[in-house]
């Protein structure tokens, strides 16, 4: 559902601020993603997990745009108030 697919957008973002902060290197999660996008229709056997995601290359797209707003350098620090 739209609802739960909002929710994995939310917990997408907060997952990569949370592994910046504490020094993870988030672009194993991007990777992950792109591995699953890779996929295809092939993802349908992952089974029912995926079906409340968002698709994988808007994911991608929606966490690299993040990503580049969070790293150290960008404007603001990054802040995005």
């Amino acid at each position: 559902s739209a609802h739960s697919r909002d929710c994995e957008v939310q917990a997408d973002e907060l997952g990569l601020r949370l592994a910046l902060a504490a020094g993870f290197a988030p672009q194993g999660a991007l990777n992950l993603l792109q591995r699953t996008e890779q996929l295809g229709p092939d993802r349908a056997n992952l089974g029912e997990y995926l079906a409340s995601h968002p698709n994988p290359a808007e994911r991608v797209a929606r966490l690299s745009a993040l990503l580049r707003q969070l790293r150290p350098g960008a404007p603001n620090g990054g802040k995005t108030d």
